[in-house]
């Protein structure tokens, strides 16, 4: 039968171990605790950085949020660059306080109206959701308006698949350094073009006819793509050569390609 003997350890034995093991987590604690502020520190020295770069960026970046799905009134600014802030010369709170009053404040009459028309499309998820428009766009305090190139990305979706959240660059079209100005003037061309329709209060519906015509789609095809009757269709491209003043649908379908609309 094998019998244990005990052994006697000395006191200053097990103090010199119980000291080591302690010394041994103070030294552990102590590193992570070194690691740790050097990796706080460095965050936010990482995030002053970029700070600095989306201040420096020479456009105004945003990003808005849609409360309530499909109601483009319920927009409310979430973030802004100071870029942002110094143009419409105004801070967060004043644009958080007066929610959508205030791109009605700032944003053209006439762009404002068309975003409003086409706020179904604005707010339903597509492939194509991540787009590009031009706007005019004013400061709070100044009264002259100014051309933006606005580029903008979905970046939340509700349940339904309407957008909730995006992401958009805005960058203001100045002259263009040029000698002969060949670009300068192609860009405002391109601008009077592009804009001519978004002041002829085109409802939605016929700037989807108006895409459809450009295409060189009949009467009988945008019934069928719309589900209308063919009447309606024939009363659509009525309303379209009366509103845009062309002759005849061969004018809406070249009105439709010079402006994009196709």
């Amino acid at each position: 039968m094998v019998t244990l003997r005990q052994v006697s350890v000395p006191y200053s034995f097990l103090k010199y171990h119980q000291d080591g093991i302690f010394i041994a987590k103070l030294n552990i604690l102590t590193n992570m605790e070194k690691k740790s502020k050097i990796s706080v520190k460095t965050l936010k020295k990482e995030l002053e950085y970029y700070k600095m770069i989306l201040n420096s960026i020479p456009a105004v970046i945003f990003i808005n949020e849609l409360k309530q799905s499909g109601d483009i009134s319920s927009f409310k600014n979430e973030w802004m660059n100071q870029r942002g802030y110094d143009f419409l010369e105004c801070t967060h709170e004043e644009i958080e306080l007066m929610g959508f009053d205030f791109f009605t404040e700032v944003v053209h009459p006439a762009d404002l109206q068309r975003l409003s028309v086409g706020s179904k499309v604005l707010c339903t998820v597509t492939p194509e959701s991540d787009t590009a428009t031009i706007l005019r766009i004013k400061s709070k305090i100044q009264g002259e308006y100014r051309w933006f190139f606005c580029s903008k990305a979905v970046m939340e979706i509700f349940d339904n698949g309407t957008m909730r959240k995006t992401l958009t660059v805005a960058s203001e079209i100045k002259e263009i350094v040029d000698p002969d100005h060949q670009i300068s003037l192609a860009l405002k061309e391109l601008l009077r073009r592009n804009n001519r329709l978004k002041e002829l209060n085109i409802t939605l519906r016929e700037f989807e006819v108006l895409r459809l015509i450009g295409q060189g789609k009949t009467n009988d095809e945008i019934a069928k793509a719309f589900n209308i009757s063919l009447h309606t269709a024939k009363k659509h491209r009525t309303h379209l050569i009366q509103k845009t003043s062309t002759k005849n649908s061969s004018g809406l379908a070249a009105l439709a390609v010079e402006s994009g609309e196709y």
